[in-house]
């Protein structure tokens, strides 16, 4: 097995280990065979949350950082909180995206 490079330099605020529930692995599993687009969407968000597992972020953001149209984001991130993976907060103008941490986790939960 080969293990990943990572690249040297200035790190994010977001550099770290990420865990994830094992039970939730079933669950990611099956969101990949239903929605691939829900987990694409997932999988930027848990890339780019903070250790709070919040991400300030706008659907275009979203489609552009996965390939895909803000439509399909918007129909995603539905999916997702429909089945609490995510939960969506409004912080005055701003929409924020928090994963569900029995998902998905950086340093202590």
């Amino acid at each position: 097995m080969v293990n990943a490079v990572v690249p040297t330099g200035e790190k994010p605020p977001t550099f770290g280990w990420l865990q994830f529930e094992k039970k939730a692995i079933a669950e990611l599993q099956k969101l990949a065979m239903r929605s691939p687009a829900s987990m694409g969407t997932l999988m930027y968000l848990v890339n780019h949350m903070s250790r709070s597992n919040a991400l300030v972020v706008s659907q275009t953001a979203i489609a552009a950082g996965i390939g895909a149209t803000r439509q399909t984001v918007n129909s995603a991130l539905r999916y997702l909180v429909e089945h609490n993976f995510v939960q969506v907060l409004k912080a005055g103008g701003s929409t924020v995206y928090v994963v569900n941490s029995r998902v998905a986790w950086q340093g202590v939960r």
